[in-house]
């Protein structure tokens, strides 16, 4: 199989320069690995796989970019649905996500709201950074009645 750049990898804050190569120039190889619409052959691959169905920690340039570029485009299709369908914020969308998904979020649904102010998409901005940091630890912020904050 031979990858022409995988394109959909174009824009996708949040990727390093070596990750970019890495999901620009197997990206196609790296999908088919994840759907299982090809068998790994070796033990990265295997890996990668396993890495794939959250049932080991990314550790290889391949493997976090792909994880990486993977949950920037969840973010992006569920900004979407909420944007355009007036969707509430899925069940899908849990503290146990990184904040590389929470933050691309939230910057997509700003954008789109910008082209089409909608009520609906402040309030699942809201519901997103309180699922976000639900249970973490708040004490090092104070949140002032304007908007602003203070570092204690």
């Amino acid at each position: 199989m031979i990858d022409r750049g995988y394109r959909r990898a174009f824009g996708i804050a949040g990727l390093t320069s070596q990750e970019f190569q890495a999901v620009d120039s197997r990206g196609y190889w790296l999908e088919a690995l994840a759907l299982g619409k090809l068998l790994p052959e070796t033990e990265a691959q295997a890996n990668f796989v396993e890495v794939c169905k959250r049932r080991r920690e990314p550790e290889s340039v391949y493997e976090n970019a792909w994880i990486k570029y993977s949950l920037v485009n969840l973010a992006k299709v569920i900004s979407k649905k909420i944007s355009e369908c007036g969707a509430s914020v899925p069940n899908v969308v849990t503290q146990e996500l990184p904040d590389l998904f929470f933050d691309t979020l939230v910057k997509n649904l700003h954008e789109m709201e910008k082209e089409c102010p909608n009520t609906n998409i402040q309030k699942a901005i809201i519901t997103i950074r309180a699922r976000q940091n639900k249970g973490k630890n708040q004490n090092r912020f104070r949140i002032t009645n304007y908007g602003g904050y203070r570092i204690n």
